[in-house]
């Protein structure tokens, strides 16, 4: 994922008359994650009597896990538009991956029983 920002601080106007020569500097976002999850959610659900007293049991069982890998990649740099004439076409190309990532894993699990 890519999305070129900026803002007011990155307008430059070196004649202030001519808007030909007004250009915005523009910032590169990027991000590459690989995100896998896997859930479980069971739940069982029972209903019965013992002589004129009823009963409803109800339980479940949750298990997730989640492995999450942020691929660190080379900054990229965007050339600058004019403000009143851009390009709005213009490749800043592919994401380069430089072996900087990081990992992380979530293992959350849950029982949850009721009885009435």
């Amino acid at each position: 994922m890519t999305a070129v920002m900026g803002g007011a601080n990155n307008i430059t106007a070196p004649d202030i008359n001519d808007v030909n020569t007004w250009s915005w500097s523009r910032l590169v976002n990027t991000k590459d994650v690989s995100n896998r999850i896997l859930t479980n959610q069971t739940n069982i659900t029972s209903t019965f009597n013992t002589g004129s007293i009823g009963h409803d049991v109800s339980a479940g069982v949750e298990f997730t896990r989640e492995n999450q890998t942020n691929y660190g990649v080379n900054a990229r740099t965007a050339p600058a538009v004019n403000l009143y004439h851009p390009v709005s076409n213009l490749s800043i190309g592919g994401l380069d991956r430089n072996g900087a990532n990081a990992n992380g894993q979530t293992i959350p699990s849950g029982f949850m029983p009721s009885i009435r």
